[in-house]
């Protein structure tokens, strides 16, 4: 979307569904894993809890699980082997005018293989430790079992604000006490914005 945006593609905005990561959301993920690395052994005290969070919240759109998995993977692994990953449909992007790429076809497990076959062609055999990464989380898809996109041309603010409700609740009364939330820029500042 970013990149079709840009160029002013507005055929390929309007009919791409839930895009991959680019090459270039590839590189910054990578870049954010290796900064992430470096304060870890700084012992960076004011990202501490990036670290080791409880569960990391992503988006289901197949972009933002892939970097989490890129990018926050290894850290949450680190420790025990195992992190959790938790599909949180309030956390997708905000549907503007004429975006489908805030739109999928795919609920439940499939988010998730769509995601690992996507990170599979991203890396196209480059470094099978992203699979293996993917592989060693464990993943919350009860969000997503069924439709968790908007179907319209775009969000309402009425639409949106209601969903900025619900995303912050799941936040104030999760059962996690840290949370890294992955998901997209938009939102983001819609919510930073409104809280």
């Amino acid at each position: 979307w970013n990149k079709a945006q840009e160029s002013l593609q507005l055929h390929e905005m309007a009919r791409t569904t839930d895009h991959p990561l680019s090459s270039k959301g590839r590189k910054q993920a990578e870049a954010l894993c290796q900064r992430l690395a470096k304060a870890a052994k700084q012992g960076d005290a004011a990202v501490e809890q990036m670290f080791h969070p409880e569960a990391v919240y992503v988006s289901p759109l197949s972009r933002a699980i892939q970097t989490a998995v890129i990018a926050l993977g290894p850290t949450v692994t680190e420790r025990t082997g195992l992190g959790e990953m938790v599909l949180m449909a309030n956390a997708r992007e905000k549907q503007n005018f004429g975006g489908l790429d805030t739109q999928s076809t795919k609920i439940g497990a499939d988010v998730l293989q769509n995601s690992l076959d996507e990170l599979r062609a991203l890396y196209d055999g480059e470094d099978q430790k992203v699979i293996d990464t993917f592989a060693r989380l464990r993943f919350d898809a009860r969000d997503v079992e069924d439709k968790w996109w908007f179907d319209g041309m775009a969000e309402s603010s009425s639409e949106l604000k209601a969903r900025m409700n619900e995303f912050m609740s799941q936040l104030l009364y999760s059962p996690h006490r840290s949370i890294v939330v992955v998901g997209h820029s938009h939102f983001f500042r819609a919510v930073l914005k409104t809280f």
